[in-house]
């Protein structure tokens, strides 16, 4: 069974509006496909089965501020933010996935990746994070380098090499100056505002 994500974009106006002017207007909804496929006798694909799940969301398009994610996202440019994502949709955080979080302490919420959730295998090893066997690294392929306090924190996060379930590892893009689970910890699912995109510079 494959799982099909797709965005969708709905209009207040006429449906006969150009795809240029959709991406203008609110995001209203996310849409799930279980689809179940086979090859018949001529190669073709076949469709066996689809169940579709529908959910409201909006988007949401915000200005980021800080370094903790360059190289990936500068200081000014924009994001797309989809609030409150996960329950919505009722849907779970994925290894990769670019989350928005509100970090106690702070008067605007900080923006990370997921590094690892529950199911996959965390190590620290010669100051390293590895996830599943592979060395962590930024969008540029540059290693984390951990200090001895932060790979102590990192392992307490992942006991057995598992962080808890419904917790998951986040980190900054900024393999030096980013407050992210190297400072605090692995972090409750419930605790995540929501899932974002990258938009574009502002620049």
């Amino acid at each position: 069974m494959n799982k099909i994500f797709s965005l969708s974009f709905l209009s207040f106006s006429s449906l006969s509006l150009s795809l240029s002017l959709f991406s203008l207007l609110f995001f209203s909804g996310c849409f799930f496909s279980d689809e179940i496929v086979e090859k018949n006798e001529a190669g073709k694909i076949t469709e066996q089965n689809e169940k579709v799940q529908t959910c409201d969301i909006r988007k949401l398009r915000r200005v980021v501020t800080g370094n903790s994610m360059q190289p990936m996202i500068e200081h000014q440019d924009f994001i797309w933010l989809y609030p409150d994502f996960y329950k919505q949709c009722e849907q779970t955080p994925k290894k990769g996935d670019l989350v928005a979080y509100d970090y106690k302490g702070r008067n605007i919420p900080i923006i990370k990746k997921v590094i690892a959730t529950s199911e996959d295998v965390v190590q620290i090893k010669n100051e390293k994070l590895w996830v599943n066997g592979e060395e962590v690294k930024n969008s540029a392929e540059q290693a984390y380098s951990f200090s001895k306090a932060e790979q102590k924190m990192l392992v307490m996060s992942a006991k057995e090499n598992h962080i808890p379930e419904n917790a998951i590892l986040i980190l900054g893009d900024n393999i030096h100056n980013s407050q992210d689970s190297r400072k605090f910890g692995a972090i409750g699912i419930s605790d995540l505002l929501g899932k974002f995109e990258i938009y574009g510079s502002k620049k």
